[in-house]
């Protein structure tokens, strides 16, 4: 038998430890692209819209490929009617986020486990999120204050349109932000 590990102390350290969310993040990162890449020609395609939620887990980076280009933004979450599932969007954008603002996405990948089944493919270039001017103001079919989020998929869904909740009204950042939409075939 091996060591005995005390979970409430494992389970302390990735919560409290700055070192220990980062390497929970990359290690989810790392997962997701090596198995992304590996099975996008799989050719499985959702068969209805998925509704899916979850938080960011990664704010990205600053990659230094163009004008105020941001890398690595990660959310993982789980599709609302499938508790056991999960999903995974990266995504590289283009601009600033913040009220009044609008951001454009240079692609990425995503990763849906919905009904014990693996979906996968990537974010295309040309989708965008846009806040409303202020706190209190909406765009398209979100809630007051919320950013508007569209994508396009490829692989196994073709559009993701969502709603991001990452700012609180008076403009200062929410943690962790979170996503909600649906993905559709």
């Amino acid at each position: 038998m091996g060591p005995k590990v005390n979970k409430t102390t494992v389970s302390h350290f990735v919560q409290e430890s700055r070192i220990g969310r980062w390497v929970v993040i990359v290690s989810l990162i790392g997962l997701f692209m090596v198995s992304a890449s590996s099975a996008l020609a799989d050719g499985t395609v959702i068969d209805k819209d998925v509704e899916v939620a979850g938080i960011e887990i990664s704010p990205g980076f600053d990659c230094n490929v163009g004008e105020a280009t941001t890398c690595g933004v990660a959310f993982a979450g789980r599709p609302v009617k499938d508790k056991r599932g999960s999903v995974l969007f990266t995504i590289r954008y283009s601009g600033t986020a913040g009220f009044a603002e609008k951001v454009d996405i240079q692609g990425g990948f995503w990763r849906l486990v919905f009904k014990k089944q693996t979906y996968r493919g990537t974010v295309s270039a040309g989708g965008s999120v846009q806040w409303p001017n202020d706190g209190t103001g909406m765009v398209g079919p979100c809630p007051p204050g919320w950013a508007y989020v569209s994508a396009g998929l490829s692989g196994g869904a073709s559009h993701f349109d969502g709603c991001l909740n990452d700012f609180k009204p008076d403009g200062s950042v929410i943690i962790p932000p979170k996503i909600t939409g649906v993905m559709t075939p």
